[in-house]
């Protein structure tokens, strides 16, 4: 029977079954193919169902030794396909949405056929392992009671010095020659010092007993009335595990799952468990790669006793980390005090924030402790529930799901990202979970390659709580590959109406971060802002072709008026361009070179000047402090003059290109003003009236590079001193007035940067209508008297304005580019390497 499969190239071929394993040559591109192993028919009524062919080549094979009964695992394509995408519905025989009865049956016979047993083979976990629980389960209980014999400690501490030194008042008072209100007050002083600092100390000591858990955004429960199909699946999975069924099963939007107690400790006794299903996993997977992750977190429960320890273990681990890494508005409400309050006063308060300071590293120190001992031990539970994961889809399967699940997670990284693109257009993705199967499917195969060089280098840390990926799937190979369930459906038809479901939780998310801002008309189909982002994705592509690779935006273009410059002398322009464009190219690899080097120095100049700063107020710089050994004034003063003739030297290699670039561009946009070339544009897409405003916008953009520079130094500036308040509490005296200077001069040029383009509209289509290019830099100018609040300002403007110069350049450059096609000229090829536009910046 022939095999299908998928060349690189996108050429479907259908191999003869005797090369299944060996590599055969496309006859389209000629590269080698890997045949894979037919896929293994279990029962008729089991139907496994070929994944959808992915848009991205398949990365290279796992080369992994694998013993003779055993499988291979599936191909890059075959293990990381989205099962739900379009081409898989295609060959997907499973009813409609819109048929809801006959879906149910269709699907649960299919689920019901897959069984081959009802049960899997038990894991059986040794005395010693249990024990072994039980005293890390002890020690971890230890820890915390460790913690609270020193908050009694230092209450009676307090207590003790409240209550038994009052004398030393009177002894300051009494032991100069006379006394005097001064020394009265100065005795009162030392003698209340230690009863602030020690209250305020146990106060934040107890805190963390109280710290409650950040609400988990987007998440929503199911009823079974209305999932039936989910419950019933997730109750097969249970009872193969030997796990108790979940009594609520809740969805988010992360590419996870979980089951844990419903109530925390009140549940501990009980059986109440809530299954929380992120909605990208069960888009991304099929049904035996979710069925394996829901048996993996079932099988942490399905030992009684195991269980229980473990999460106390588990819940001890996550405590230890909140507390150390979390802070909330009292440490924020200490330091604001500590900073407001006259030195004389507020140094008693400092005191109290080193004493806090030094208990969150006590805390970290019991952390460690307890990751320490209870690393092996939670990895060997990992690996238990890995053994109940391979058991249930199969030790092939485990391997192809890690590696989906890396994938999925990167996936996510780039919604995200995407997702931050879209708001800055004032436009939300209606569809998390599709965004997510969207950035699968647009992955190169150089990424997916690397996703294997990930797993196959994975190493365990000391401190790590899972095991590293190779030695799990390592593990679980030692497993029946097959297991005991092997359908592959996709496992977004275990819900009614996935999509719908999903449109929902994604709602949720987006509510439990913007609250009532969140307006509906801002939420978009996820495919349209998809569409609008490759058009997007195109018109960089001109910028970078034009300037070669990443553009300098950090030093102005020269002469940009001449982009207006009617044409009085047709011929003469187009001579000028091409040469100007063929000088450019000549110059266009000693400028890739000289701008990355130019854009390094020119941060560490920045630096001399925040060192110097720093030095000027006595404040000590370590030799670690900034990226070169700033350290004196001298060494400050050489480093300069080095780097300032280093930039001059590359400044002479840069200039050529810029210059040439900038000639180039110029006489092609005025080309594009003159009558007889607009016809042509506008039929090309390019509208007469636009043209106009970007040059314009571009002019605006130029001028204002130097206060970009200036809002980027300062920015630096105010976090390298806001360290410094951290770190030398003891000098604030003479930090509080250059932090205060820094923030006011940081809002004077934000204030300023967002002024310069008020009265200019944002050139591009965006959610909100009729925004300005000040309104979409910065929304709102910052509170002074809030530093928080002008640094984010800063960043947004070091964001958006960047990102506004680089958009309008390009769409500058791809009318340039249009205009040399018409004069016969062919866009220059995408350089090797090419920098990535969005990141072209203003030397951050």
């Amino acid at each position: 029977m022939p095999i299908p499969v998928t060349c690189a190239c996108g050429k479907k071929l259908n191999a003869p079954d005797t090369l299944a394993g060996k590599r055969a040559k496309c006859p389209t591109c000629q590269k080698l193919v890997l045949i894979p192993e037919p896929l293994e028919l279990i029962e008729d009524e089991v139907e496994l169902l070929p994944k959808s062919p992915q848009k991205p080549p398949a990365s290279k094979t796992q080369t992994r030794s694998l013993p003779a009964n055993r499988q291979p695992t599936p191909t890059a394509a075959q293990a990381t396909a989205p099962p739900n995408l379009a081409q898989s519905k295609q060959s997907d025989p499973t009813p409609p949405v819109d048929n809801q009865t006959e879906r149910f049956n269709y699907l649960s016979k299919k689920i019901n056929s897959a069984f081959l047993k009802e049960k899997i083979e038990p894991v059986s976990t040794p005395l010693g392992y249990r024990m072994a629980i039980f005293a890390v389960a002890l020690l971890m209980v230890v820890l915390p009671l460790f913690y609270l014999a020193l908050v009694a400690s230092a209450g009676y501490a307090v207590w003790y010095h409240a209550f038994n030194n009052t004398g030393i008042i009177g002894a300051i008072s009494s032991s100069g020659t006379r006394a005097s209100g001064k020394t009265f007050a100065f005795g009162l002083m030392l003698y209340l010092t230690p009863i602030l600092a020690g209250a305020l100390l146990v106060l934040f000591m107890l805190k963390p007993l109280f710290a409650r858990a950040m609400p988990h955004p987007g998440r929503r429960s199911l009823k079974q009335s209305e999932e039936p199909l989910l419950f019933d699946f997730v109750g097969k999975v249970c009872d193969a595990v030997g796990s108790p069924h979940p009594s609520r099963i809740d969805i988010d939007n992360q590419v996870n799952a979980s089951a844990s107690f419903r109530s925390g400790l009140r549940s501990f006794f009980g059986n109440d468990l809530v299954l929380t299903i992120g909605m990208p996993l069960a888009a991304g997977l099929n049904l035996r790669q979710f069925g394996g992750v829901l048996a993996h977190e079932f099988g942490h429960f399905a030992q009684g006793a195991g269980m229980r320890l473990s999460y106390v273990i588990r819940s001890i681990n996550f405590w230890f980390d909140r507390v150390v890494n979390e802070r909330d508005e009292w440490d924020e409400k200490l330091k604001d005090w500590s900073a407001a309050l006259d030195f004389r006063i507020g140094w008693m308060l400092y005191i109290a924030r080193f004493c806090v300071w030094l208990t969150r590293k006590l805390l970290w120190c019991l952390m460690m402790i307890g990751h320490f001992f209870s690393g092996v031990l939670m990895r060997q539970m990992e690996f238990d529930a890995d053994r109940h994961e391979a058991r249930f889809s199969g030790g092939t399967t485990f391997a192809s799901t890690a590696r989906q699940m890396l994938i999925l997670n990167l996936a996510e990284n780039g919604a995200m990202s995407d997702l931050g693109d879209f708001h800055r257009e004032g436009r939300l993705g209606d569809n998390l979970p599709k965004l997510i199967l969207l950035n699968v499917d647009q992955m190169p195969a150089e990424l997916l390659s690397h996703v294997d060089e990930i797993i196959n280098d994975s190493k365990t840390g000391i401190f790590d709580t899972h095991p590293a990926d190779s030695a799990r799937i390592q593990s679980a190979q030692k497993e029946d590959p097959q297991g005991i369930f092997r359908l592959e459906l996709p496992a977004s038809h275990l819900l009614r109406d996935f999509d719908q479901t999903a449109r929902q939780v994604t709602s949720d998310f987006y509510r439990e971060i913007f609250g009532d801002e969140l307006k509906e008309s801002a939420i978009h189909e996820v495919e349209g802002l998809v569409e609008r982002q490759k058009v997007e994705q195109k018109t960089m592509g001109a910028l970078t072709r034009f300037f070669q690779g990443k553009p300098l935006l950090s030093r102005p273009m020269p002469n940009p008026d001449e982009a207006t410059k009617p044409v009085t002398d047709t011929t003469a322009v187009e001579k000028r361009l091409r040469d100007a464009r063929a000088l450019a190219l000549d110059h266009a690899q000693d400028f890739t070179a000289a701008s990355t080097k130019f854009e390094d120095l020119n941060t560490r100049l920045i630096e001399t000047r925040l060192a110097e700063d720093l030095l000027k107020i006595n404040l000590p710089v370590a030799k670690n402090d900034f990226q070169t050994d700033l350290t004196t004034q001298t060494t400050i003063l050489e480093f300069r003059r080095k780097t300032e003739n280093r930039l001059n030297n590359l400044v002479q290699q840069i200039t050529p290109f810029e210059a040439s670039t900038a000639a180039r561009l110029y006489s092609a946009l005025r080309l594009a003003q003159a009558p007889a070339n607009q016809a042509q544009l506008n039929q090309q897409g390019f509208s007469s009236d636009e043209l106009p405003r970007l040059i314009h916008l571009f002019k605006l953009l130029n001028t204002n590079i130097p206060q970009i520079q200036h809002l980027l130094t300062a920015k630096l500036a105010l976090e390298k001193l806001s360290a410094y308040l951290e770190s030398h509490a003891d000098k604030n005296d003479k930090l509080l007035p250059k932090f205060k200077e820094l923030v006011e001069n940081l809002a004077d040029a934000a204030a300023d940067l967002r002024a310069a383009f008020a009265d200019q509209p944002y050139p591009f289509d965006h959610g909100e209508a009729g925004i300005s290019s000040a309104e979409y830099i910065l929304k709102k100018l910052p509170n002074v008297e809030k530093p928080g609040e002008v640094h984010e300002a800063a960043e947004a403007l070091l964001d958006r304005v960047p990102m506004l110069h680089a958009r309008v350049l390009a769409r500058l450059c791809q009318i340039a580019e249009a205009v040399e096609t018409n004069l016969g000229l062919k866009p220059l090829e995408d350089p090797e390497k090419s920098g990535s536009p969005d990141s072209a910046d203003h030397g951050e």
